[in-house]
């Protein structure tokens, strides 16, 4: 019995090691035998999160969910391995729209963090800044400003100005200053995370894609739309390489440079590209998710554009619908500026 347990731990590790190492090369797809070979052989909390992380990542949020709420059924005791089981599943919520679920999780993590880790540590910082983005998807700038703030002065205490996640923190702070209106300092702040993005991940990186693609959405918002334009189209590129052509974060730049082409005129380029991803998040996340609803309303202001306003009214009261739903009636997130992109995660510990 001892030899034949052996034996599977040893298959175990061999599988997460496999699935562990395509996880780390955006090949979720591939990743995922290997790692629920690996959970099945051991069902241990790593190879929970790690295989919850890819179904996230794929995207497919219902086995997400799943797997990471079965994982923490088995972490209780380690508290190590709870935080971050939480912190995984609050990002899955975030993705569904269940900001209240996200939040719940987020604040669990920080708790256990700070007291397994103390107040300056690299997790207690991701905790913080995810509290603050999903403060920011609610309305409450302030209390987003406050939390990702704290995330940044962590890193920049511990780990110095050129960290991976200082990049990170710093766009997530631009994108605070963004909706509060401040887009000189938010360009600032993101071109900082272009900067140390660029250096840290190297040029064809997902992050650096968001940052970049976070840059074009400022200057399209400051009425330069010559100047968004590249910035949009190269984190596009970056993205359809590492994802291939229909992930949600390719429909997030696709959507950004149709909105870029209707301000810009080119009403059938726009219209063309806000379809594409419109399709591709109906397809992952189903009818009603704030991202739909963000192309349901650019395809509403194109065909109003187009003179087709019966068509721009069903689109645009389907994004109002939605809002609603998931928000409320007097949510600040109703109404504001064209969403910018975070996507911090936290790592995986092997």
């Amino acid at each position: 019995m001892r030899k034949e347990l052996l034996t599977k731990a040893d298959e175990a590790e061999a599988a997460y090691t496999k699935g562990y190492a395509l996880l780390n090369q955006y090949r979720f797809a591939e990743a995922i035998p290997f790692l629920q070979q690996a959970l099945s052989d051991a069902p241990l909390p790593d190879f929970y999160q790690a295989l919850g992380q890819a179904y996230r990542e794929l995207p497919n949020l219902t086995e997400a969910e799943k797997v990471l709420r079965e994982g923490l059924l088995k972490a209780t005791g380690s508290d190590e391995h709870e935080a971050n089981l939480n912190s995984q599943l609050g990002m899955v919520l975030l993705d569904r729209g269940d900001l209240d679920g996200a939040l719940t999780y987020f604040h669990r993590a920080l708790t256990i963090d700070e007291k397994v880790h103390g107040p300056d540590h690299l997790n207690v910082a991701e905790d913080a800044n995810n509290i603050g983005m999903v403060l920011l998807d609610k309305g409450d700038l302030a209390g987003a400003l406050q939390y990702t703030q704290q995330a940044l002065t962590i890193d920049e205490k511990v780990y110095g100005t050129e960290y991976p996640d200082v990049a990170s923190f710093s766009n997530n702070i631009g994108e605070i200053l963004y909706f509060r209106g401040d887009l000189a300092e938010s360009l600032r702040y993101t071109q900082r995370a272009l900067t140390i993005g660029e250096k840290v991940f190297g040029p064809d990186h997902p992050k650096v894609a968001i940052f970049a693609g976070n840059i074009g959405q400022i200057l399209a918002a400051k009425g330069y739309l010559d100047g968004a334009l590249p910035y949009e189209k190269r984190a596009l590129t970056i993205d359809e390489k590492v994802y291939g052509l229909d992930h949600p974060m390719v429909a997030t730049f696709t959507y950004n440079i149709g909105m870029i082409l209707k301000n810009k005129g080119d009403l059938d380029g726009a219209l063309q590209h806000i379809q594409r991803a419109l399709t591709i998040d109906e397809r992952v996340y189903g009818p009603d998710h704030p991202n739909v609803a963000r192309d349901a309303n650019g395809m509403g202001q194109v065909l109003r554009a187009k003179g087709d306003l019966d068509g721009a009214l069903n689109y645009t009261q389907r994004a109002l619908a939605i809002n609603e739903k998931l928000y409320g009636l007097d949510n600040q997130r109703l109404g504001r500026l064209p969403p910018m992109l975070k996507k911090s995660r936290r790592a995986i510990q092997q």
